[in-house]
């Protein structure tokens, strides 16, 4: 029993399932990358008919958040952790000073060296000289055979950190024009886009994206501030990010009986929207102005 177990967890550590778990991974992350995410799971059944339920059974639908994706990367996290555990105590070894390979039958000495020469030259290239029995043996940068562990928990550290991210955080994508406002209940606050602009290079390339907003909280408080990419807005734990910019649609969704407007909103191109009531899915293909 304590031979099969051995055996599974050299299995679980091998390279063979490093290299098996990160092809999935990696096709996890290009299938979230290909396939429009968050969208209404109609629309999913309708635009894939034969894939659909499929897409909606495996959750790639939010594949980055997906329970088999995060099965993945804590696989792969305890592949790594026991590579480096079963490694360590090799590495360990290796760093303690009395630490040398022992010397190889086809190695020869060197006849009419200096010794003393020797153990200048090692000393100055800050090598650590020991002497035994005659033999002179010099060493450094012992702690280099610990980079691999360090990169495997490093490694590890990120893709539990990126998993926990994602199985605790909530993610939103609205689209506001500049004069619009979205209200955040739960944290008590309203967000108003005041303007969007860009700025160019002197060759007419885009040099940035700017975006000013404006929070009101329940308590009056008012805080301006400006935002561009890679410079994101925070506000009562939650982060703004400029996602994208374009053409935005106004959505009008009329009753062909009493004309009463019964939905409205914006919708960007490739987006969709599920009208629940009439199972109605719209899906805007594009705009051209």
């Amino acid at each position: 029993m304590k031979n099969r177990t051995s055996k599974f967890i050299r299995f679980l550590a091998s390279l063979k399932v490093a290299i098996v778990l990160l092809l999935l991974i990696g096709g996890y992350i290009v299938i979230g990358t290909v396939l429009p995410q968050h969208s209404a799971q109609a629309w999913y059944l309708e635009r894939y008919p034969a894939m659909g339920k499929l897409i909606l059974g495996l959750s790639l639908d939010t594949a980055y958040s997906s329970p088999v994706f995060i099965i993945l990367l804590v696989l792969f996290s305890i592949n790594l952790a026991l590579c480096t555990i079963l490694s360590l105590k090799g590495q360990v070894r290796q760093v303690k000073p009395t630490f040398f390979p022992r010397f190889k039958e086809e190695e020869y000495g060197f006849e009419g060296v200096d010794a003393d020469k020797v153990r200048s030259y090692l000393k100055k290239h800050r090598y650590r000289v020991t002497e035994e029995d005659g033999v002179i043996r010099a060493a450094k940068h012992r702690y280099g055979v610990l980079g691999a562990a360090i990169t495997h928990l490093g490694i590890t550290i990120l893709f539990l950190g990126g998993a926990i991210g994602t199985m605790s955080s909530s993610e939103e994508m609205i689209t506001l024009l500049p004069g619009n406002q979205h209200r955040f209940e739960k944290q008590g606050f309203t967000l108003t886009l005041d303007d969007f602009h860009m700025t160019f290079e002197p060759n007419g390339a885009v040099k940035q994206y700017y975006s000013d907003v404006t929070v009101v909280d329940d308590d009056g408080t008012t805080l301006s501030e400006a935002m561009w990419v890679n410079k994101p807005f925070h506000h009562n734990g939650l982060g703004f990010y400029q996602a994208n910019y374009g053409w935005t649609s106004h959505l009008k969704i009329s009753d062909s009986e009493s004309g009463e407007v019964v939905a409205e909103g914006l919708i960007r191109s490739g987006k969709t929207y599920f009208h629940q009531p009439n199972h109605l899915t719209i899906y805007l293909y594009g705009y051209y102005p």
